[in-house]
């Protein structure tokens, strides 16, 4: 489920959720293969190695695309006075 956690049954049935990237922990690690789930084995991180950013570029040319995520590195006062007149200032903008 999403990109940090794995929701995961086990051989006996019992199920649960781990951590794979949530907060900079992970809880599991693969020591073989199993049938069942899907995934993009190039879009799971090598422990280690710092993460390699991909750059897509959408149809009309824009580095993003809707629903990205992104963070901004900028000083919470310079990015509120960089909202006035683009959508206003929201406090939970600086986290």
């Amino acid at each position: 489920t999403g990109r940090s956690v794995a929701s995961v049954t086990w051989a006996d049935g019992t199920t649960n959720v781990y951590r794979v990237g949530h907060k900079g922990k992970v809880d599991l690690k693969c020591v073989g293969e199993a049938a069942g789930g899907f995934y993009y084995r190039e879009h799971l991180p090598r422990l280690g190695k710092p993460a390699e950013l991909q750059r897509r570029v959408s149809a009309d040319g824009q580095p993003f695309q809707h629903g990205d995520k992104v963070k901004c590195l900028l000083d919470a006062d310079i990015l509120r006075d960089m909202q006035e007149g683009h959508g206003g200032w929201n406090p939970r903008m600086a986290k």
